[in-house]
């Protein structure tokens, strides 16, 4: 749980400090109609799911943004697929918080797009898609985030491990071994906490050298996986 939430907070940052701007439009309107966040969280509050997916395609992106999150809040089945049209919207943000709900909902029909996201040209999306993919939990995603392991980002390639470790396949046990020599602190100790929750026992020996990282925290992941495999080997 908590490592979920360290990498939500680093995605948030990144959203926030990437675009300022898109937080201070104003007035927010839509045809005839106005819509503000306090009435989109109303319609939510109220259980109204058709207004927020009508605001899916307002003009503003805030809008479509602020509608997108809080259909994933409201959890209903039948607004996935109108989520998963909003992962193609031309705004990075929309596609974002469209992929984060839909990984809220534990929507499995969104795998295939979902990973497509991974090749998105926001490392916001594509840092937000692999969360999603964890939450979802569905094997097809793990050759997809097996490949973002090797982003750009270290964000990214923090959640990649981290959805690896949620999905828990075989596969990925060798590439997030890998993983433990990677450059950022944050990846190593996401990868060694992964290969915790994998289960996988071949890992045992690379999560002991882990153990003299010189960074605390991927010490102490090393050391909690560690505890988990052998745990789960008796």
């Amino acid at each position: 749980m908590k490592t979920r939430l360290v990498l939500s907070l680093l995605v948030a940052a990144l959203f926030f400090f990437s675009a300022p701007s898109l937080w201070a439009r104003a007035p927010l309107v839509a045809g005839a109609e106005p819509y503000d966040a306090e009435l989109l969280s109303e319609y939510r509050d109220l259980g109204r799911t058709a207004p927020l997916m009508a605001a899916l395609k307002d003009r503003d992106p805030f809008v479509r943004a602020r509608a997108a999150q809080l259909l994933g809040e409201m959890g209903d089945p039948e607004t996935a697929e109108a989520l998963i049209q909003s992962l193609k919207d031309p705004n990075p943000y929309v596609r974002a918080y469209a992929a984060g709900s839909l990984g809220e909902m534990g929507e499995r029909r969104a795998v295939e797009a979902l990973a497509f996201l991974l090749s998105d040209e926001s490392p916001f999306v594509r840092a937000k898609a692999e969360l999603a993919l964890g939450e979802i939990g569905d094997p097809r995603a793990a050759p997809h985030l097996i490949q973002a392991l090797g982003d750009r980002e270290a964000v990214v390639r923090c959640n990649a491990a981290w959805a690896l470790g949620k999905i828990c396949v075989h596969e990925a046990t060798a590439p997030l071994v890998q993983a433990l020599g990677d450059e950022d602190p944050s990846v190593r100790a996401s990868a060694a906490a992964a290969l915790g929750q994998a289960g996988d026992p071949t890992a045992m020996e690379s999560l002991k050298e882990a153990l003299d990282d010189e960074d605390p925290l991927v010490r102490t992941k090393a050391a909690q996986a560690l505890s988990e495999l052998m745990e789960s080997d008796r």
